[in-house]
Formats: C-alpha cells, structure tokens, sequence
C-alpha cells in the first residue's frame, strides 16, 4: 500500500467532490461549496484541504482554515459556528491513512506556526477511534443531536407517523402552532431572507450570542442554490413574517441552520409550525437525518428544547492541541479573542473535558 498526502489541487477537485457525496456520513461542512461559502466570510484566513491518495485514488480528505492574527496562527478543522471537519474517508479505508491524515495536518500546523489547532470530529463518523492514538492537549465536549426521519410506506399518514416520534408535549405545540392561522410557505424571495436575519439578530443578541449577519446571509446565497443546497421557510400572518427557518440539505442530511420568531408571537409557535412543515418536507424528499447542530453539555434549555422532536444523542468532541506556549492567549479577556479570530475556536474559555 502506497499513501501519498498533498493538499488538494484545482485539478482533483472534482474527484474531492466525488468522495465527499460518495460518504454516507459526510456532512454538508466537508463540502466545496461550503468551503467557498467559508471564503467569503472569512477574512484574514486561508483554507487548506489536504487529501490522501492509496495506490492513485483518493480516498479521504481533511479540511482546514487558517486564521492570522496578532497573537499568532490558528487552524481549526473547521471553523464557523462549530462546523464539523475531521476526516472524510471512504469506505475500508484503513486506519494507516486516517492517521497519515493526522500527522500532516499536524505538519502543516507546524510549518503555520501555529499557536493551537482545532480538529472538530463528525457525530455520524466512527473516526473518534482514531482519535485515541492522537496527542490532544485538550478536549471539549459536544452533544450532537439527530432526528431520523422515517420512511413512509404507502398508504401511511406522514403527519402522523413524523409526530408519533415527538414528545407529547412537542405534538401540542407544533398543533397548536398549526392551528395558529399562519401561512407557511418556504421562497428565495429578498423579502424571505431579510425577514429571517432581521428576526434571529433580535433573537441572539437579546441572548448575547453571536449573530449570522446579513453579509453572511447574502455570502449563503451567492454561494448556494435555493431549493438544491437551502430552503427558507416563512410563517406569515396578517401580511407579516413572524417567524422563519433556513435550513440546508447535503447527503439526505438537513441542518437546522437559522431559526427565527418575533417574541411577541412565540407562545403561538410558528417556529414549531415551520419545523414540522420542513421536516415533512424533507420526509417526502426522501432524507434520512435531521441534525439540530452540536450543544454544549451546560446549556439544558437548548438541549431539552431539541430532545423532544424525537432525537438521538450521538456525541463527539473538539481536539485542540498546543503547539506553541500559550500562555500570553489565557491572560486574555474571551471578547478579545473572539475579536482578532472571529468565528474560529482559539482556546478553551472554561475547563476542558478531560483528555482520554
């Protein structure tokens, strides 16, 4: 067995492209085109994929952005929101070239001068066993959460066998936001699309949490095709959007990207109207997961909120690894941070979980 890793020529991107879509597991994040969406948003970075060859064919992948900043380099596997990187492998591909993988990411960090690195793993991939043999400084834990959405047989109510999967108290708010007199259709529409930034900026900032700017909305797409690649759904009531939802659609899997309601109308659940809709949407469209994005193990509301549409825990975790003193990162304030390396993971803030 020959492995060669480089970092991926304009020339194979199309067999890139090629194993990505052929990865049962893979995520919308392993992507080109969410690698040119991250390059729009991206400022002051460089991506760098590196893929591995077996005997001439590629077989797996391993994305990368590199930020610059005044305190040094940072690589994160991927950034933005907490997007899934790791590894992408096809199938009986060996653990020797996941870890040829791992070792010239570790290379590239280095000849970066890289301060830290963050590798974020895949909740649907088996990689963590990799994982085990790779020297982490740290490790941050996240709950990954999943919905399966079923398969309908002929003859059998959809509705009905989607909600049967819900907590019975989520059953009752998605009816009575059903019964609500919203009308609920989903458009590539400007209107559609400033409505839902508009709304989840009130929403994330009366939470302190970051905000997915209108410039990052215009980047999803220029970059994306509506109906293809993302849906906005829309909740309208007396001429009014009170409540929205984007959601993106890769490998029969949908992320739960931007949600968005006007608290004033929140106790009437349009967003749980526009869930159910898009998730029986994506049902007839014939995809498998609904993932509802990674949650910290603290934060519960979010975590309980989740749980209730039927879904499935499947954990995985953060590698951060030092590769340089790190001392000077810790003696400053987060906000700081954040500032000079906008949308990458640098350090972690709180206690880590412990490396095992």
């Amino acid at each position: 067995m020959t492995v060669l890793v480089q970092e991926l020529s304009a020339g194979a991107e199309t067999q890139y492209t090629e194993l990505v879509n052929g990865v049962s597991t893979s995520l919308l994040y392993h992507t080109l085109q969410y690698r040119d969406f991250l390059r729009s948003v991206l400022t002051g970075s460089k991506d760098r994929y590196l893929v591995a060859y077996e005997n001439g064919r590629l077989v797996a992948a391993l994305p990368a952005f590199i930020k610059y900043g005044i305190y040094g380099a940072v690589v994160n596997s991927l950034p933005f929101f907490g997007s899934n990187g790791a590894v992408v492998a096809a199938a009986g591909t060996g653990a020797a070239v996941k870890t040829a993988l791992l070792e010239a990411y570790d290379e590239m960090c280095r000849a970066e001068k890289a301060v830290t690195s963050t590798i974020i793993s895949n909740p649907l991939s088996a990689d963590p066993d990799v994982f085990k043999e790779y020297p982490a400084t740290f490790q941050d834990l996240r709950i990954g959460q999943f919905t399966e959405l079923p398969a309908v047989p002929a003859g059998e109510s959809m509705e009905d066998r989607l909600m049967s999967s819900f907590h019975p108290k989520t059953r009752n708010l998605v009816r009575k936001g059903l019964k609500s007199g919203y009308e609920i259709e989903h458009s590539d529409s400007d209107q559609a699309l400033r409505r839902l930034q508009g709304l989840h900026e009130v929403n994330m900032r009366a939470l302190n949490g970051p905000v997915k700017t209108w410039e990052i909305c215009q980047a999803l797409r220029r970059t994306f095709q509506y109906d293809r690649d993302y849906r906005v759904y829309t909740a309208r009531k007396n001429g009014e959007i009170r409540a929205a939802l984007l959601v993106l659609f890769h490998n029969r899997i949908v992320e739960y990207y931007i949600p968005a309601v006007q608290e004033e109308y929140r106790s009437e659940q349009p967003l749980s109207s526009l869930i159910f809709t898009a998730m029986g949407d994506a049902v007839k469209r014939g995809f498998r997961w609904w993932n509802w994005g990674g949650t910290r193990p603290a934060l519960d509301g979010v975590y309980h909120f989740k749980s209730r549409w039927g879904t499935q825990d499947l954990n995985y975790r953060l590698y951060i690894k030092q590769h340089a003193d790190v001392s000077h990162l810790k003696s400053i304030p987060p906000a700081e941070i954040s500032r000079q390396y906008p949308y990458f993971y640098v350090i972690p803030f709180n206690a880590p979980a412990a490396v095992s």
